[in-house]
């Protein structure tokens, strides 16, 4: 598996990326590393072209994985969410409840984790991160391989100046069908949490629901 990018590697990709308002450094997104912001705002996946396989991909581990993060944004609720579809058109599935940053700088989320039915299969990984009324998108073409990646524990940490917890959001809430169990509440400054799980989205696309909110529908 490709390792994570070191916290220094990814501060440089935060500077490349400083018209973004979020860049995903882990899986490593589909845009490289210059994202537009004009872009992100795009669903499903902001600049980048999801098109397995010809994507380059990670592994990503079912059993528990992390999602790395450069925040530009004092505050934002993030959606973890993947599928199979060879171009991110449908079948998003949650992989991990819906958490609330604050703070600029580098998050990490560790305990992300996948289906086990995807066991061996190629897929991508998709971020919204929410501020205000307002959805920015990224994507990651990935591997899902069996196990926990406990490689990048060490190194899967937070800025000082982020805190995260679980958050409540309807916006995000209403593409997804989520577990009960995963609708918790609590905050820890490194980034992990008490519970994870894998819930079904609604079936709408990202794409579809981003049409819904330039119609004027409040969904997501």
């Amino acid at each position: 598996m490709a390792p994570l990018r070191s916290l220094a590697t990814a501060g440089l990709l935060f500077l490349s990326g400083a018209s973004a308002q979020f860049l995903l450094n882990f899986p490593p997104s589909l845009e490289g590393k210059e994202v537009s912001l004009d872009l992100q705002t795009t669903g499903a996946c902001g600049g980048g072209i999801p098109n397995l396989p010809s994507n380059a991909a990670v592994d990503f581990h079912i059993d528990g994985d992390v999602v790395a993060l450069d925040i530009k944004q004092d505050t934002g609720n993030i959606l973890f969410g993947a599928t199979l579809d060879a171009h991110a058109n449908g079948g998003w599935q949650q992989l991990y409840p819906i958490v609330q940053i604050q703070g600029q700088g580098t998050y990490c989320q560790k305990g992300v984790i996948a289906p086990k039915e995807w066991l061996g299969k190629m897929g991508i990984i998709g971020i919204v991160l929410k501020v205000g009324e307002q959805q920015r998108y990224q994507c990651a073409a990935v591997n899902f391989v069996a196990g926990v990646n406990t490689a990048v524990r060490d190194s899967c940490k937070n800025s000082t100046t982020v805190h995260a917890g679980f958050e409540s959001d309807m916006t995000l809430s209403g593409m997804v069908n989520v577990d009960p169990a995963n609708a918790t509440s609590g905050t820890n400054s490194d980034g992990t949490h008490s519970k994870s799980g894998a819930a079904s989205l609604s079936g709408l696309s990202f794409a579809a629901v981003a049409a819904m909110v330039l119609a004027g529908a409040a969904q997501l």
